[in-house]
């Protein structure tokens, strides 16, 4: 299975550590993650240390070119799954997912993740997006009552982690 991560942030913080966490910890189990990124900041830094594949994406000084950039680098990849990792990217990576759909050997999933409770409507994300992963309750809440029907399409993985339940018993 291959999961590419689109995310074109200029610097490595909480969210993108936990990605690469993440991504590492695929690797171990046979899931091969593979980053769409913004270029020659932070994070290209970051991965160019790391044994995790990467497409620099996103260039500042010709931002129109971000959506076919994402379209031929997932024509390259070949993903089972797309996460977009950035509310901001969520436009540019539907463009870029449709102008590459017809050459992809199969459909992928189509995920988005939320990490910060915004509340902005996003018109085309129940129609377009096959789910969508909140980072709380809170967060997922906040988007679903901008967007009908978003909570019938949400998870809910708590700071991008699965935690166990709490012992009943323990106070």
């Amino acid at each position: 299975m291959k999961i590419a991560f689109i995310f074109n942030a200029r610097l490595v913080g909480g969210a993108e550590e936990h990605l690469f966490d993440l991504a590492e910890e695929m690797l171990s189990h046979g899931i091969e993650p593979v980053f769409f990124i913004r270029k020659n900041d932070q994070v290209e830094e970051r991965l160019k240390k790391l044994p995790i594949r990467y497409h620099a994406v996103y260039d500042p000084e010709n931002k129109l070119s971000f959506p076919l950039k994402i379209a031929q680098a997932l024509i390259q990849e070949q993903p089972d799954v797309i996460s977009v990792n950035r509310e901001h990217n969520i436009y540019a990576s539907l463009a870029g997912f449709y102008m590459a759909l017809p050459f992809l050997r199969k459909r992928p999933k189509l995920v988005n993740v939320f990490h910060t409770p915004t509340s902005r409507r996003y018109p085309l994300l129940t129609t377009c997006f096959d789910g969508v992963i909140a980072t709380s309750e809170y967060t997922g809440a906040s988007f679903g009552s901008k967007n009908p029907g978003l909570d019938k399409m949400t998870t809910i993985i708590h700071y991008g982690i699965k935690l166990s339940q709490p012992d009943p018993t323990s106070r």
